[in-house]
């Protein structure tokens, strides 16, 4: 599922020049020297970390999160979750599930309630005003029926 996930860079505007295109560099600040959470992530997550700048730029700000894709965009062998995580953590990225996901995600618990709409009926489990208490015309429809 990493490749439904997105990168979000924390702050990006600090790192940009312009503001109505793509720039074809980021700006970086020294005081990062003094940012106690810079500081704690080690040599390899900061060069991730800075090759993810460059990578959110180049990308239009639409990253994936697969941890191997990125490390081929960067020329490494692989960056491993636990550094992506560690930068999160840090605050300068933010993951999150991409629209496509979300809305397979939505469609999949609209068919386990369907699903349990279906059973409860096949069971006998429930009252008809419980089923259809938003939908007055099925009820209607429902008492015309003979029995």
């Amino acid at each position: 599922m990493n490749d439904e996930r997105r990168i979000e860079v924390c702050n990006w505007n600090k790192f940009q020049h312009y503001k109505d295109r793509d720039p074809p560099w980021i700006k970086n600040y020294t005081r990062l020297l003094a940012d106690h959470n810079y500081l704690s992530l080690t040599l390899r997550q900061r060069g991730i970390l800075h090759g993810l700048w460059l990578l959110y730029a180049a990308s239009g700000r639409d990253l994936g999160h697969s941890p191997a894709q990125i490390g081929s965009m960067l020329g490494q062998e692989r960056v491993r979750t636990r550094d992506l995580e560690r930068l999160e953590q840090a605050g300068f990225i933010r993951t999150f599930a991409s629209a496509r996901a979300l809305a397979r995600s939505r469609e999949e618990k609209n068919v386990v309630k369907g699903f349990e709409r279906t059973l409860s009926r096949a069971l006998g489990n429930h009252d008809d005003e419980e089923l259809f208490e938003h939908d007055e015309e099925q009820i209607e429809e429902l008492e015309r029926w003979p029995r």
